[in-house]
């Protein structure tokens, strides 16, 4: 016969190790989305080799990145959409996300006076912004040089709210939340912790890339009950947000190495 207190052990049981495993399960199911999904930097010629095997989703023109929006360590890097914009930002059936700097939208030539009848405010009738007709063909004007790859993409959708690329990212950006979320509850409503205050703890956590996370996971819940962890829980805020600072600098230094030495695929940034 199952007695409520059996149950309720067994229940209490699966809630521990929830607790202890769930972090870094978590983190490793985040991890692969956004590194999957991450922008990668790419020759410009790339995008005419995409175009010619129809493998280009959606495209935008941007002028670089945003710091719009959400910017904690779980969300991608977004375009800030320029129509004429220097740097082309594309995904793949697979969902991958590409960008190249193609050089700024060339307009109308010289003699563009002389061949097209513009209207009165400077635009060009049948043309959109990004310089395709209004068949969703590619334009060219007389004495420019617009990019060719570009204005051969007349089949895609304009736009990064479209594609496996794109809820991929949402998809990483769905898994950090409930992550961040776990965590801030352990940190705020949980034990009090033995390596540090609850504001040590809460400052090392926004460590980049959900490190300060694991961080907290591996010394407070991994070896939660072993007497030689415990100790030393008078780390103070203030420590925290040093820690915070110079990890940081830190891991944008080492992630700039690792990305000069393993190339932009495997360290995507």
């Amino acid at each position: 016969m199952i007695t409520v207190r059996s149950v309720a052990g067994r229940s209490r049981t699966v809630v521990l190790l929830g607790l202890r495993w769930g972090l870094p399960l978590l983190w490793l199911v985040w991890a692969g989305l956004a590194w999957w999904s991450a922008p990668r930097e790419v020759p410009a010629e790339q995008l005419e080799r995409d175009a010619a095997a129809g493998r280009v989703v959606t495209a935008q023109r941007a002028d670089g990145w945003t710091d719009e929006g959400p910017s904690f360590w779980g969300a991608r890097p977004q375009p800030h959409v320029n129509e004429t914009g220097w740097l082309a930002v594309w995904t793949l059936p697979n969902g991958q996300a590409r960008y190249a700097d193609i050089g700024p939208f060339v307009g109308p030539g010289p003699d563009f006076d002389a061949d097209f009848d513009a209207d009165s405010d400077g635009s060009v009738p049948g043309v959109d912004e990004v310089g395709f007709g209004s068949d969703g063909a590619g334009v060219t004007y007389p004495g420019s040089t617009p990019d060719d790859a570009w204005l051969s993409l007349g089949g895609v959708t304009w736009g990064s709210e479209q594609g496996l690329a794109h809820r991929l990212s949402q998809a990483a950006a769905l898994v950090a939340a409930v992550i961040g979320l776990v965590w801030l509850t352990m940190v705020v409503a949980g034990p009090a912790p033995a390596a540090g205050t609850r504001w040590f703890w809460f400052w090392i956590g926004l460590l980049p890339l959900g490190l300060g996370v694991l961080a907290f996971w591996f010394r407070e819940r991994r070896f939660a009950g072993h007497p030689e962890w415990q100790g030393q829980g008078g780390r103070s805020g203030g420590l925290g947000f040093g820690c915070l600072l110079f990890g940081a600098i830190a891991l944008s230094l080492l992630l700039a190495g690792a990305r000069a030495l393993l190339g932009g695929f495997l360290v995507p940034g």
